[in-house]
C-alpha cells in the first residue's frame, strides 16, 4: 500500500510541477506582450520543465528577432543602445537554453538564437550557437532538425549564413537531399531566386536534377511552358552524372513528367 502511495505522490509532483511551469510560461508571454523582455527572462529562470523552458526561451528569442528586424526596417539598422540590450539578453539565453536536456529541443532553439545574434551583427556569437545548433542535429542523425536549422536561415535572408551551415554539415550526401527539398519549398512559397541559389549548393549532380524535376512537378500543375523550362535545365544537367544508374533513373522521370505534360495539355 505505501509504495503506491508514494507512486502516486511523485505522479502527483510531477502533474503539480507541470502545471506550475504552463502558469510560469503564461507570465512569460504576459512579459514578452509588454515587450518587458528582462522580466520574461526572470520568470523562465523559474521554469523545471525541459518542454516549456523551451517553449520560454525560444518564445523572448523570436521576441528579440521581431524586435531586431523592427529596427532594422525602420531605421537599416539596430540601434546602439538595443543591441547592447539584446546582446545581454542572448547571453542570459544560451546560459538557459543549454539547460535543456532534450537535445533536439536545444538544437533548434540555439538555430534561433543565432539568427538573433547575426540580426545585431554579433557574427562570432551567432556562429558558435550556429554551430552548437548543427552539431546536436548531426548527433541526433536527425535530418529535419538539420533543415530546419538552415531553412530558418534562409527564411530570414541570412544565405550567407545558410551557406556557412551547408560547409559544416559533414554527411554531404544528407545534405544534398535536405537541400534538394529546401529548393522545392522555397519555390512553392514563390521565392524562385532563393530555390536557385540553394540548388548551386548541391554537389550531387544527381540531386541537383532531382531538384530541378521536383519543382518542374510543381509546376507542372500551374503552367506548362515553365515546367517544361525546368525540365530543359534538369535534362542539360542529365549528363554530368557520373553513375550510369542514377542517370538513367534521372532520365526515366524527367522523360515521364514531359510525356504527361504533352498528354495533358494535347486533349485540355
Amino acid at each position: 500500500m505505501v509504495p503506491k502511495l508514494n507512486k502516486f505522490r511523485k505522479h502527483l509532483g510531477k502533474l503539480t510541477k507541470g502545471e506550475k511551469d504552463d502558469a510560469i510560461f503564461g507570465l512569460v508571454e504576459a512579459a514578452l506582450k509588454r515587450e518587458d523582455i528582462n522580466a520574461a527572462i526572470s520568470e523562465v529562470r523559474r521554469i523545471k520543465n525541459d518542454y516549456y523552458l523551451f517553449l520560454g526561451v525560444r518564445s523572448i528569442v523570436k521576441k528579440i528577432v521581431q524586435l531586431a528586424k523592427k529596427s532594422i526596417n525602420k531605421f537599416g539598422s539596430v540601434l546602439k543602445h538595443e543591441k547592447e540590450a539584446f546582446r545581454e539578453y542572448l547571453k542570459e539565453l544560451v546560459i538557459l537554453a543549454n539547460s535543456i536536456t532534450e537535445e533536439r529541443l536545444r538544437a533548434i532553439v540555439f538555430a534561433d538564437i543565432a539568427i538573433a545574434f547575426y540580426l545585431i551583427d554579433e557574427s562570432l556569437e551567432g556562429d558558435l550557437a550556429l554551430r552548437t545548433s548543427l552539431d546536436l542535429a548531426e548527433k541526433l542523425k536527425d535530418d529535419d532538425v538539420t533543415f530546419e536549422i538552415v531553412y530558418s536561415l534562409v527564411e530570414n535572408d541570412l544565405l550567407e549564413k545558410a551557406a556557412y551551415a551547408m560547409n559544416l554539415v559533414r554527411n554531404r550526401k544528407k545534405l544534398d537531399v535536405i537541400l534538394s527539398y529546401m529548393a522545392l519549398h522555397l519555390y512553392k512559397e514563390g521565392r524562385e531566386d532563393d530555390a536557385a541559389k540553394v540548388i548551386t549548393h548541391i554537389q550531387s549532380d544527381f540531386h541537383k536534377v532531382m531538384a530541378l524535376w521536383k519543382m518542374a512537378e510543381f509546376e507542372s500543375k500551374r503552367d506548362k511552358k515553365k515546367a517544361e523550362e525546368i525540365l530543359k535545365k534538369a535534362m542539360e544537367l542529365l549528363k554530368d552524372i557520373e553513375n550510369p544508374v542514377l542517370r538513367f533513373e534521372a532520365f526515366v522521370k524527367i522523360a515521364e513528367l514531359q510525356e504527361e505534360l504533352a498528354g495533358r495539355f494535347r486533349f485540355s
